[in-house]
C-alpha cells in the first residue's frame, strides 16, 4: 500500500448524504420491511432521531443554516427570496449573500479537501479546495458559473456523459417525463459522485438528493389515508413510485458505503420533514377574513374582498379535484390561466394588493405574515408601538384558534414572532410572525375514507431526519438535535477546531464517549465569518426571472 493510500485509510472522513424533505414517517417502515437494508445498518449500528429544522422548515433557510452553524437571524436567509429595504419587492437569494463562511469553505481553508454535489442554495459554486456543483437554485443556461473548479462541469461531460444542475424546471406532477427525468438525473450523479470519490483525495464529501422532496410534492396526498387521493385510481402505484425514491435513494447509499473505509464516519440528514398540513394559500384567506388583507380591483375581484375573489379563493382552498387541476393542467395552459387569474387576484401576488387597505400580508409561500408598517414600507398602515402589538396578537390568537371542521384539530400547531425566535443583525428584516401548520400525517393510521379531511396537502414540515454511524458514534437516539448543529460536529469529527461565534453545537450525546474522551472539542475563535466583496454576489436580472420561474413552476411563490 501506498504512503497516500495508507494516510487515506487512517484519517478522520466523513460523508453525508442529504435526503431533501427525508422524513422517518417513511423511512422507519420501509426499513421494518427489509426495503431500506443500507439505511436499517446505520440505524443498526449508530444513533438516529429527529434533526429539528429551522423555523419555518423550508429549503433555503434550512440548508443555509446547516452549512453556516448558524440561526436565520444571522444568515438573514428567512423565504426563498428576501425583502428589497423599504419597498415591496422581495428577490430571489444566491449563495455568499451573508457573513458566514460555508461549512466546505472552513474545512479547505484548514488544508482539508472537499466534494459538495447538489447542496441547495449554494449558486455560484464558491472557491473550495476539491470539486463543488451547486444545487437547486441554481439558475439554467450554457455559462452559468454552478461548479468549481469552472472547467469541471466540461470534464464531468466527458468522463460521466452529462453534467448540469440538478434541478427539474418542471412543476412535481405525475407526468413519465418527470419521473424519467429524475431517473436519469440520479443515474447521472452516481455517476459523478464515483468520479469524484476517486479523483479527490478527499475528507469530506457530500451528496444531496433533491429527488425525494420533489417526488413528495407530486405523491404525498396518495399516501396519506386522510386524503381523498389515498382512494383515487391508480394511487397505490404512485405509493409504490414514492416509496421507490426512497429504495433508489438507499441503493446510492449503499454504493457509497461499499467504498468507504472504516474511519469514515457516515451521515444521513433532511434538512426539513414532509407531512400533511393546510396549504399555502390558506394563510391570505385567513388575512382577508380578518380584513387585514385587500386586494386591488381585478376582472374577478370587487374592492374590499367582499366579492367574488373572496368566494373564488374559499372554493380554491376547499375543492382539493380543483387545485389538482390547476397544478396538473400543461406548462403552457397554465401559465396563461395564472396571468388571468392573477388579474383577478385569485392566485395572490404582492403586485396586486392594495397597500393603502392593508395591515398585514402573506409571504408567497405561506408561512410569514409580514405586518405592514409605517416605518418600514412606503404605504405602511400600521404604527409601531401598541397599535403593531395589539395586530400581532390578535393575528397569533386568531390563528391558533382555528379547527380542522368536523375533527376540531387544529389547524395551526406554533405561530412564532420574528423577534422571540431569531438572534443576530438580520432580525430588524425578519418576517414579523412564522406559522407552523399542524401535521395530521399519521404512518399507523387504517385507511378510512369517512375520514377524508378535504383541506390537506403535502409540505415541510420541521422534524428532519439525522443517522449516523462510524467509529466516533454511539449507539441508541439521539434527542435534541437541530440542524445548526451539524457544522460544528463535522468541523469536530474531521479533527478541526470549532469557531466561537457558531449557533450550533457539537452533538456529543451523538457521539461514543469513550471517543469524545479522547477527542475535546477544540475551538478556534471566530473563524464562521469573513466573506469578501468577492463572495456577495448578485443575480442578474435575467437570472433573477429564471430562479422566479424555477420556484414558480415548483410551487413556491405565486
Amino acid at each position: 500500500m501506498s504512503e497516500a493510500s495508507a494516510m487515506q485509510q487512517t484519517r478522520s472522513r466523513v460523508l453525508i448524504v442529504g435526503l431533501d424533505g427525508g422524513t422517518f414517517d417513511v423511512i422507519l417502515p420501509l426499513v421494518k420491511a427489509g426495503r431500506m437494508p443500507n439505511v436499517g445498518r446505520l440505524i443498526e449500528q449508530g444513533m438516529h432521531g429527529i434533526l429539528r429544522s429551522t423555523i419555518p422548515p423550508i429549503t433555503p433557510t434550512a440548508w443555509t443554516s446547516f452549512m453556516t452553524g448558524v440561526n436565520p437571524g444571522k444568515h438573514g436567509i428567512f423565504d426563498f427570496q428576501r425583502a428589497v429595504a423599504n419597498s415591496y419587492e422581495f428577490r430571489p437569494v444566491p449563495a455568499g449573500q451573508h457573513e458566514y463562511k460555508s461549512l466546505w469553505r472552513l474545512v479547505s481553508e484548514h488544508g482539508r479537501a472537499v466534494v459538495s454535489l447538489d447542496v441547495p442554495f449554494t449558486y455560484p459554486a464558491e472557491p473550495v479546495n476539491g470539486c463543488l456543483i451547486s444545487g437547486y437554485g441554481t439558475p439554467a443556461g450554457e455559462d452559468v458559473p454552478f461548479t468549481w473548479p469552472r472547467d469541471l462541469a466540461q470534464e464531468l461531460r466527458e468522463e460521466c456523459g452529462a453534467c448540469r444542475p440538478a434541478v427539474l424546471e418542471r412543476q412535481p406532477n405525475l407526468s413519465a417525463e418527470f419521473f424519467r427525468e429524475w431517473d436519469d438525473l440520479l443515474e447521472n450523479r452516481e455517476a459523478i459522485a464515483h468520479y469524484l470519490w476517486s479523483r479527490v483525495d478527499w475528507d469530506l464529501f457530500m451528496i444531496v438528493l433533491g429527488v425525494i422532496d420533489n417526488v413528495q410534492h407530486a405523491l404525498w396526498t396518495y399516501l396519506d389515508p386522510r386524503h381523498r387521493d389515498f382512494y383515487a385510481p391508480g394511487a397505490a402505484e404512485y405509493r409504490a413510485a414514492l416509496c421507490g425514491y426512497y429504495e433508489k435513494a438507499d441503493a446510492l447509499l449503499g454504493t457509497l458505503l461499499s467504498r468507504a473505509g472504516k474511519n469514515t464516519t457516515v451521515l444521513l440528514m433532511s434538512d426539513h420533514g414532509f407531512g400533511s398540513t393546510r396549504p399555502g394559500l390558506y394563510l391570505p384567506q385567513v388575512l382577508m377574513d380578518l380584513g387585514m388583507l385587500r386586494y386591488k380591483d381585478g376582472l374577478l375581484s370587487v374592492r374590499g374582498n367582499s366579492g367574488p375573489m373572496r368566494r373564488l379563493l374559499g372554493l380554491y382552498n376547499s375543492v382539493p379535484w380543483l387545485r389538482r387541476a390547476l397544478l396538473r393542467i400543461s406548462p403552457g395552459c397554465k401559465a396563461a390561466l395564472k396571468r388571468v387569474l392573477q388579474r383577478g387576484a385569485l392566485v395572490p401576488s404582492l403586485a396586486s394588493i392594495d397597500w393603502a387597505g392593508t395591515r398585514a400580508f402573506p409571504s408567497a409561500f405561506g408561512l410569514h405574515i409580514y405586518v405592514n408598517r409605517v416605518d418600514r414600507y412606503p404605504h405602511g398602515t400600521v404604527e409601531p408601538g401598541e397599535e403593531y402589538e395589539r395586530l400581532v396578537e390578535e393575528l397569533r390568537r386568531s390563528l391558533l384558534a382555528a379547527t380542522e371542521p368536523g375533527t376540531g384539530e387544529p389547524i395551526v400547531r406554533a405561530v412564532y414572532r420574528g423577534d422571540e425566535v431569531y438572534r443576530g443583525k438580520w432580525v430588524d428584516s425578519a418576517p414579523d410572525l412564522i406559522v407552523e401548520y399542524t401535521n395530521l400525517f399519521d404512518p399507523a393510521r387504517k385507511p378510512d375514507a369517512t375520514m377524508v379531511l378535504p383541506d390537506i396537502g403535502g409540505s415541510h414540515v420541521p422534524e428532519g431526519i439525522l443517522i449516523a454511524s462510524g467509529e466516533a458514534i454511539g449507539r441508541g437516539t439521539v434527542d435534541g438535535a437541530v440542524i445548526e448543529d451539524l457544522a460544528p460536529t463535522v468541523l469536530h469529527l474531521l479533527g478541526l477546531p470549532v469557531p466561537t461565534n457558531l449557533d450550533g453545537r457539537v452533538l456529543g450525546q451523538m457521539l461514543s464517549q469513550e471517543w469524545l474522551a479522547s477527542h475535546p472539542v477544540v475551538y478556534g475563535g471566530e473563524e464562521g465569518t469573513g466573506s469578501t466583496e468577492e463572495d456577495r454576489y448578485g443575480y442578474t436580472d435575467e437570472e433573477v426571472e429564471h430562479i422566479r420561474a424555477q420556484l414558480s413552476g415548483l410551487g413556491y411563490i405565486s
